[in-house]
């Protein structure tokens, strides 16, 4: 997550910790996407910051709206002469992140030793730490705090396990009896935060080209979109939920529904740790609306995809991965499975997916040979150009401008 620290005046802060004191005894009815953290700290915020800050009458709010509307209101005192509302932002990586890192920065032999001892957590820890010289076992005592504290992250602040105290107090005076050393912090990539993401919600207007079809114009809008190929703070994961696109073609002032995604995940999997019986599985889900074209003539497929597999980072340049995938469709092939292998490539100012795979007819036996490619241009925060094309069934190219607000 991230910190911000913001500029408010002696009395605001004051006042602000009083009025959350009033709080803590009201109860609210949380709506994920509508009255959830976010919303309310907005409505918070909004209290003690001149310009509006929950400004928003949407159905849906997300983090990033609040975090947006901070920066918009930060840029426009900066532009005007006027004190900044945002001093600072820190990065503050999870207990799980952190344990990643301590964990990778081990030798095999100390990997090995600290996978030994957090299999059998109630054996002696000097049996197994013999082997290592001092600076090894001071290394694997540290990344066994660092799990420490990572387990206790995950348990009830309010009634910590005592079995979590207790094995904390036997590392500590296992660490006790070493001589000091100068510990040098772990390096821990930093996410981009928030002031460098595009807004969450966007605009498109686009051109497809189809099989068994005119070329029509497309335009249409999305909720949230935070997209494998797009500048996002999700890695090289999408999430986009309640994304419609409308089509009309040059000689028909008619319109009608091009896709529809109710919602649509790639969870990559690119870190777990196995010492903390973390699985190493990969997913990905979409449930949504495509129209297929035959001579002009519309057919809607209403599916339900799913996958799950492997990936592996290429450092900070991308991803690959394979995954083993199935589905529903309301159109013919009605069941549908088969495996498909990719890679995500690129950097914040152009990214590329690539995806080849094999989906066969579990009812025939017959398959179909599937490939996309898609390429993101980001212009600026707010403006990209997209260009998709996809053979499946059909061959379609799709080229869009996306706006982001």
């Amino acid at each position: 997550m991230w910190e911000y620290t913001l500029n408010l005046s002696e009395r605001d802060r004051t006042m602000m910790i009083y009025h959350m004191a009033e709080l803590l005894t009201k109860k609210y009815r949380y709506f994920f996407l509508s009255s959830n953290c976010a919303q309310r700290l907005a409505v918070l915020l909004d209290i003690f910051i001149e310009e509006d800050v929950y400004d928003f009458n949407y159905p849906v709010y997300v983090p990033e709206e609040l975090f947006q509307r901070l920066h918009t209101i930060d840029r426009q005192r900066r532009q005007n002469g006027q004190p900044a509302l945002i001093d600072d932002i820190k990065y503050i990586p999870s207990a799980r992140r952190h344990l990643y890192y301590e964990i990778e920065r081990l030798s095999p032999q100390e990997r090995k030793i600290y996978t030994t001892i957090t299999d059998k957590p109630d054996d002696e820890l000097a049996g197994y730490l013999e082997p290592l010289d001092v600076e090894g076992r001071i290394n694997v005592l540290n990344a066994l705090l660092a799990y420490q504290y990572y387990k206790w992250m995950a348990e009830d602040e309010a009634n910590p396990d005592q079995t979590l105290k207790e094995y904390k107090r036997k590392i500590l005076l296992e660490r006790l009896q070493l001589p000091g050393k100068e510990v040098i912090p772990v390096s821990i990539p930093e996410l981009p935060s928030p002031k460098t993401m595009p807004p969450p919600s966007s605009f498109n207007l686009g051109f497809v080209a189809e099989t068994h079809s005119d070329p029509y114009a497309t335009f249409g809008a999305t909720v949230f979109r935070k997209e494998s190929v797009g500048l996002n703070a999700l890695e090289f994961n999408d999430l986009v939920a309640l994304s419609l696109n409308i089509g009309m073609f040059a000689d028909s002032d008619k319109i009608f529904v091009d896709t529809f995604d109710f919602l649509k995940i790639r969870d990559y999997r690119t870190f777990y740790i196995p010492e903390a019986n973390e699985h190493p599985f990969s997913w990905r889900v979409r449930a949504g609306i495509d129209r297929y074209n035959n001579n002009n003539d519309a057919d809607y497929d209403y599916l339900f995809d799913s996958g799950i597999g492997f990936v592996n980072k290429i450092k900070d340049k991308g991803i690959y991965y394979g995954f083993l995938n199935g589905g529903l469709h309301t159109l013919d092939q009605n069941y549908r499975a088969g495996p498909s292998a990719g890679f995500v490539i690129g950097n914040d100012k152009l990214k590329m997916q690539n995806d080849v795979g094999l989906e066969f007819d579990l009812e025939n036996g017959e398959y179909i040979e599937t490939f996309n490619t898609s390429m993101q241009y980001q212009i600026s925060q707010r403006n990209a150009l997209q260009a998709t094309f996809e053979k499946t069934n059909r061959e379609r190219f799709s080229l869009n401008y996306i706006y982001y607000w």
